[in-house]
């Protein structure tokens, strides 16, 4: 800005100083002077297109625990000509909270000139961080105009969450033995294969026989039986939050953590379960059996990737159409304080972790 008032003001007293003396030096110091204006554009488009920005997050190695990250911007320049004014604003979002760290930076660089800057981040939430450029551009040396630099945001960084425990092992465990596991499958809704549960739109790739013809000829399109399945495990996993707190960080990051914890410790009296993860846009993401650690990671990844649904509606149309309250021993529904789902039933374990 400071540049646009000078040229300005040296602009001006030039062209008073010919215009009142018309003295031919002042002309011909004034002719390079509106000259420069084009001259200094043009460069700077040449120079804008060979440069190219990169940002990426990475863990600090050198820290103990994983929300000590680093923010690496590089910067390159292919071109002979120098940039004399570079400016770039981003911003490093938790996909999973979405809370962001803006970043802002003014610099220069050098002919054929390489820049690379390291920002230490520490990220008050679990999931996972990933660099965003908002614009990068390139200013021409009198600060007139600028040009946009191309930039690519690569890597990304997990920040995983510190497992909140709790005493649900035992009560699972206790449930598991109090119940007839071989009786809880016979002659129950929702444990034969053939039991339609639900009725949906058709989709490519759904199999031709589950398509319910005689409804798909009164409603004027195609329509398929969603059919159920046997539960997998005794056990199933579900989070939500209250409408009040679905967007709080803090607890997206406090439910995280604790369903982390409840698996970690279900794994550890060799207990296995079912774990169903809800989509932003209410869909069904995915069901996971979880059995080991590894299936653990990936269940933990997907999570953190973000794009998750806290809405409890999600939550209660999978019960209800699916049948879970029937179909497994324990249901545990990880949530605040302030939800009521409603359910009155003697399997289903509602845990809220401490603030």
């Amino acid at each position: 800005m400071k540049g646009k008032i000078y040229y300005a003001v040296i602009l001006l007293v030039t062209f008073l100083l010919f215009f009142w003396t018309n003295v031919q030096t002042a002309f011909f110091f004034l002719i390079p002077m509106v000259l420069l204006v084009p001259v200094s554009i043009l460069l700077n488009m040449v120079t804008a297109s060979k440069l190219r920005i990169r940002v990426s997050v990475e863990r600090n190695m050198q820290a103990e625990v994983s929300d000590q990250l680093n923010v690496i911007l590089r910067i390159q320049n292919r071109s002979y000509l120098p940039v004399f004014h570079l400016k770039f604003a981003g911003a490093i979002k938790n996909l999973l909270t979405g809370t962001e760290e803006p970043l802002y930076y003014d610099t220069s660089i050098a002919p054929r000139g390489r820049k690379e800057y390291v920002f230490s981040l520490q990220s008050d939430y679990c999931g996972r961080m990933d660099g965003d450029v908002t614009w990068a551009r390139a200013y021409d040396f009198l600060g007139l105009a600028y040009r946009n630099i191309p930039y690519q945001c690569e890597g990304n960084c997990y920040v995983y969450p510190v497992p909140v425990y709790s005493d649900v092992a035992e009560i699972c465990k206790h449930l598991q033995e109090e119940l007839d596991v071989t009786d809880r499958y016979m002659n129950r809704k929702g444990n034969d294969i053939t039991e339609i549960l639900d009725i949906r739109d058709y989709r490519k790739g759904d199999n031709i026989k589950n398509i319910h013809w005689k409804l798909s000829k009164k409603l004027g399109h195609k329509v398929v039986r969603e059919l159920d399945m046997p539960a997998n495990q005794d056990i199933i996993l579900f989070f939500a939050l209250s409408p009040a707190n679905q967007s709080d960080p803090a607890w997206r990051d406090r439910v995280a953590r604790a369903v982390i914890g409840v698996i970690e410790e279900l794994l550890q009296v060799q207990m296995n379960l079912d774990a169903v993860l809800f989509a932003e846009n209410e869909t069904r993401l995915g069901t996971y059996s979880i059995e080991g650690n590894e299936s653990k990671e990936w269940y933990e990844h997907i999570l953190l990737d973000g794009d998750i649904s806290f809405d409890p509606k999600c939550v209660d149309r999978y019960i209800q159409n699916h049948h879970v309250l029937g179909r497994y021993s324990s249901v545990i529904l990880v949530t605040d304080g302030e939800l009521d789902m409603g359910f009155d039933a003697p399997n289903l374990i509602q845990i809220t972790p401490d603030e």
